[in-house]
């Protein structure tokens, strides 16, 4: 029967006479042909650099827009790590009693905020007061002695006024560059007041339009919301009552946007522009502009133009380039070199439908690639590995021999991508994967099924073979998976099944292998 397994861990010269008695060939049609043929040759030339620079410009359409879903992925993950910081940050002053003003001045500077994250202008934190509170909340402030050894005797919280609550920012990284804003209570300000308000509701990271600083200049405003230790955030009402302040961040985003476009695509540029609330767009605000100040495009191709919601906010991605003359080149060369010889012209053509050709075969192979491989970890996809399995189980019956079958699957790994994300979730991915392309023997094949499923197809397998090879299996998962300084460790469930012992085909061996998988993991949770 199947066998479950559970580890913890790309005449002229030549030319004859005239017959006597014929009419000579009239110079003069002579003199026309030659004429005529190479305007003819021209005319077809020319007929054949417009197709391909019609081409050409179907191929820059296609990449075109690959580019701009590249660059709009590519910058929401930028924006999803500073996501991330907030939210292990406001994890820490949920702790206990929250963090210390030197406590979070040690968390800026080990976490190497200002190197790792230079968009983060400024790195706040700012409690909730209730207006009965304000007095006492001040004293204690200017009595803080844990930074400053004369304390803050001038400390209030600006600007003055009779509210419900108050939420000036109490801590302030880095502190000398923000001086104007220590104090400062940001829900006085009905925009402010808006993302806080939208942050405390959602429990989420949230973000503000371009707003103007009290320390100067503009820049975007993260909000993430701090809750009572131990308290129940499930609801908004629950949220609300057990509201107790908000980490921020001032966002730089010229400085969180530099350098999104990759090299070799400087001919674009890229504008960025808020447009308002996600669910309330108004008038465009830019965030971000790659082109070099007072740089113009001659001819600018029709632009590209996708959107992002993010924090709240639906921002615009607007892609332009130069379009050029693409038919440069070929026109004007014909016309300056009309007496070039014809041989030349047809090399000259012929070599530009050979790259044109190599072109698009190189990219037909790697569709045909794509489609038979996971496009995260590079195995062999289901397709491509049950026609393998198919030939291996043909082969095998021809020649009386064995094969194996192992479903591997990761346990608990619903829980990394829901504690770290899918980033980190596709990192495992990619390193389990590539440990077992390093444990398994030249002829033995492995691919990914899908999701954390993983299955290795062993011919030619004696008796023992294939518990050596999940073994092996084994020991490569005995060391932690690192991720930057997270680091994880990784057990799996894996099945076997063996033909043509517990199965004759190959629908049959693999829902084998998978069912004694299941049961594996199954046993394992029992214990």
């Amino acid at each position: 029967m199947p066998r479950r397994l559970k580890f913890s861990q790309q005449q002229r010269d030549g030319e004859p006479a005239a017959p006597p008695g014929a009419s000579p060939v009239p110079r003069v049609r002579v003199l026309r042909l030659a004429d005529v043929l190479p305007i003819v040759m021209l005319g077809l030339t020319a007929a054949a650099w417009v197709a391909a620079g019609w081409h050409e410009q179907s191929l820059a359409a296609r990449d075109a827009q690959k580019l701009a879903e590249r660059t709009v992925e590519a910058a929401n993950e930028r924006v999803q790590r500073h996501f991330d910081l907030a939210m292990g940050l406001g994890g820490l002053l949920r702790v206990g009693e929250g963090l210390s003003r030197r406590e979070f001045h040690d968390q800026y500077e080990t976490q190497e905020i200002a190197t790792r994250f230079p968009a983060v202008v400024a790195l706040q934190y700012a409690p909730l007061v209730p207006a009965q509170d304000r007095a006492r909340f001040e004293a204690s402030v200017r009595a803080d002695r844990s930074m400053v050894a004369g304390g803050y005797p001038n400390f209030a919280i600006h600007p003055d006024g009779d509210r419900a609550s108050f939420m000036p920012i109490l801590y302030n990284e880095p502190d000398g560059l923000n001086q104007r804003a220590f104090g400062f209570d940001a829900s006085s300000a009905p925009p402010l007041r808006e993302v806080q308000e939208r942050a405390r509701d959602s429990g989420r990271p949230e973000l503000s339009g371009l707003t103007a600083l009290v320390q100067g200049g503009r820049a975007v405003l993260l909000r993430y919301a701090v809750y009572q230790r131990g308290s129940s955030a499930r609801t908004v009402e629950e949220r609300r009552g057990n509201y107790r302040g908000q980490l921020g961040m001032v966002l730089d985003m010229p400085s969180m946007m530099a350098g999104l476009l990759e090299p070799g695509e400087q001919h674009w540029r890229v504008r960025i522009e808020d447009v308002g609330r996600a669910d309330e767009p108004g008038e465009s605000d830019l965030l971000f502009h790659s082109a070099p100040p007072g740089e113009i495009y001659e001819r600018t191709a029709p632009p590209l133009v996708r959107d992002l919601l993010v924090g709240g906010r639906a921002w615009r991605f607007t892609f332009e380039r130069d379009a050029g003359l693409p038919w440069l080149g070929a026109v004007p060369l014909a016309v300056a070199t009309g007496g070039i010889a014809l041989s030349l012209l047809l090399v000259v053509v012929a070599r530009g439908f050979r790259r044109n050709y190599e072109t698009v075969a190189q990219r037909e192979r790697r569709s045909r690639h794509d489609a038979l491989h996971d496009y995260l970890t590079g195995l062999p996809n289901r397709g491509f590995f049950e026609q393998t399995l198919q030939r291996a189980l043909e082969r095998a019956a021809e020649r009386h021999e064995r094969v194996a079958l192992l479903f591997i699957d990761l346990d608990h790994f619903k829980r990394i991508n829901d504690a770290h994300g899918h980033a980190v979730g596709d990192a495992v991915l990619r390193n389990v994967a590539e440990r077992l392309q390093n444990t398994l023997r030249g002829g033995d094949t492995v691919a990914r099924l899908g999701g954390d499923e993983f299955v290795v197809l062993l011919p030619q397998v004696r008796d023992g073979t294939w518990q050596l090879t999940a073994q092996r299996v084994h020991d490569a998962m005995s060391h932690p998976i690192s991720d930057g300084e997270l680091q994880l460790w990784i057990t799996l469930s894996i099945g076997v099944a063996v033909f043509p012992d517990d199965a004759g085909d190959a629908a049959t061996l693999m829902r084998r292998a998978d069912g004694a998988m299941y049961r594996a993991k199954r046993a394992a949770l029992d214990t």
